[in-house]
């Protein structure tokens, strides 16, 4: 299976080749075709990009985070991270070596490593900071936890410091969906 994806920023296309043919794409195509791909994998062009992008989500990611919920922001280096991130994208699909991958995370409804990070940060802190257990609370409010967690409960727009799981993934994609595009 000879493929190959590229997106060009500057005309709003993604090309598309193939042995046979060679075709453009706008995101528009590129995320219907995508939605197609995740509803019906077992079509031939779709089956290699998304089995390879469920393995690496699957196992390589979390391997990946491991832990970032304790370190502190300045020892992880959340760049080199993303820039891991996106260069499996670019690798299992083949394009956007010059471009941003985050239009392709955004149809593939993945997102980059810094806004999972910040996601686990966000329901980590929530799960100390209102644990029923008083000691870890008293340690999370005393500490720095309850700054850092309104903070960035500020930065997604989280309202409710006591809101869900379900919500605060909900928050942190929809800021990922506002700087995709």
């Amino acid at each position: 299976m000879c493929q190959k994806l590229e997106y060009n920023i500057h005309t709003d296309k993604i090309l598309y080749h193939n042995c046979k043919y060679k075709r453009s794409l706008t995101l528009l195509q590129w995320q219907q075709k995508m939605q197609l791909c995740t509803e019906t994998p077992e079509t031939e062009s779709c089956k290699c990009e998304i089995i390879c992008l469920n393995l690496v989500s699957t196992y390589c990611l979390p391997k990946l985070i491991y832990g970032c919920e304790i370190m502190s922001r300045n020892a992880v280096n959340i760049h080199d991270l993303d820039i891991v991130w996106n260069n499996a994208f670019r690798h299992i699909f083949n394009c956007c070596w010059r471009e941003s991958v985050r239009p392709l995370q955004y149809f593939c409804k993945s997102m980059p490593v810094s806004y999972v990070i910040d996601e686990r940060r966000l329901i980590f802190m929530r799960k100390l900071l209102y644990h029923d257990n008083v000691v870890f609370r008293m340690l999370a409010s005393l500490s720095a936890v309850y700054y850092e967690y309104i903070n960035l409960c500020s930065q997604y727009d989280i309202k409710d410091p006591l809101s869900s799981r379900m919500y605060i993934r909900e928050s942190v994609w929809n800021a990922f969906c506002n700087h995709v595009f």
